[in-house]
């Protein structure tokens, strides 16, 4: 491929609307360190529309193409991401206007015009731990390459080495030593998240955290009125409740910190594994959320790092772990 056309430029939108809805939940998790834990409904709202403009508007060029998903996107999605994802294609359009199809020159000079646009916008360099820290390597891994789909290759490949580690199999029991930082479960929970993707269906996250002492001192008491579940039941919970409606991060992140669901012999959603909490909270506190308790006291790390079919992770919480 030595071009990229205006259809090509909407099947690329398309698939990442397809991309954000796949992955609400993962998007939201993600938000709950420094958010409000919404950016991935945020994200879907304004995807979805996009979708819907679409379907309905004929667009000449990619300038136009990218314009419309701009503001689009400034207009459905709420607080910082609206500007900033917004402002990425219509600093695109501003530089493909007129034009039908892209050589791979004038792909690298688009989508960094997008990068700058966000960098302007949000004030952030490499290593702040943005999107610009995934951005910026991607797109100067398109700018080194000689071919068109070997530059897409090459860009996609380093994006997704950072900040995720590769295990290449799945674990029993995985044994996360939580990052010190994580002193309550609303942010601590990611390391669910980001764990429950080695984790084998039947087995079990141990969270060691000494330090972690609350569930959630803005929110605890939604969470332990609701408790921890897979999404497919925080959603029939949501739609019962008007208090989560109007609570959606605390929903989010019910389903976050279970991650992943399953159905038992009874047709019952149940979590696709435990969680076993040995920290500072109470058993009472992790039994009324679906959790299990372990007195951290009594925790032996070495009782698990010769097992084979156990990770332990060091700082859990702070990176992504893929098979």
């Amino acid at each position: 491929m030595t071009e990229f056309s205006l259809d090509q430029a909407r099947l690329w939108i398309r698939a990442a609307a397809d991309l954000v809805e796949r992955d609400i939940v993962r998007l939201s998790e993600l938000d709950t360190a420094i958010g409000d834990a919404d950016h991935g409904f945020n994200m879907q709202r304004g995807f979805y529309a996009v979708r819907k403009k679409l379907e309905v508007t004929v667009t000449e060029d990619l300038g136009s193409l990218f314009r419309l998903v701009g503001m689009t996107l400034v207009s459905t999605v709420g607080g910082a991401s609206g500007p900033l994802y917004g402002g990425f294609f219509l600093a695109m359009a501003k530089v493909t206007d007129g034009k039908a199809y892209l050589e791979k020159d004038e792909i690298c000079t688009a989508l960094a015009a997008g990068l700058n646009d966000i960098k302007r916008r949000g004030k952030a360099e490499v290593g702040d731990k943005t999107m610009v820290d995934s951005l910026s390597p991607a797109v100067a891994a398109l700018e080194s390459a000689t071919e068109l789909c070997a530059a897409f290759r090459a860009a996609a490949e380093v994006s997704r080495h950072v900040h995720i580690k590769y295990t290449g199999r799945k674990y029993k029991r995985v044994v996360a030593l939580l990052d010190e930082h994580y002193d309550e479960l609303w942010v601590g929970g990611k390391a669910s998240y980001k764990l429950g993707g080695i984790i084998e269906e039947g087995g079990e996250l141990i969270i060691y955290a000494p330090h972690l002492r609350a569930i959630s001192e803005t929110h605890g008491r939604l969470i332990e009125k609701y408790g921890y579940a897979p999404l497919d039941r925080v959603r029939e919970m949501v739609a019962l409740s008007s208090e989560l409606q109007n609570n959606l991060a605390v929903a989010a992140h019910l389903a976050h910190v279970s991650y992943a669901g399953k159905r038992n012999a009874e047709g019952r959603v149940i979590p696709r594994y435990r969680i076993t909490m040995a920290s500072a909270l109470d058993e009472e506190t992790c039994r009324r959320v679906n959790l299990g308790y372990m007195d951290y006291r009594k925790f032996r790390r070495e009782d698990y790092e010769n097992d084979p079919d156990t990770l332990v992770v060091e700082r859990a919480g702070r990176d992504l772990y893929l098979v």
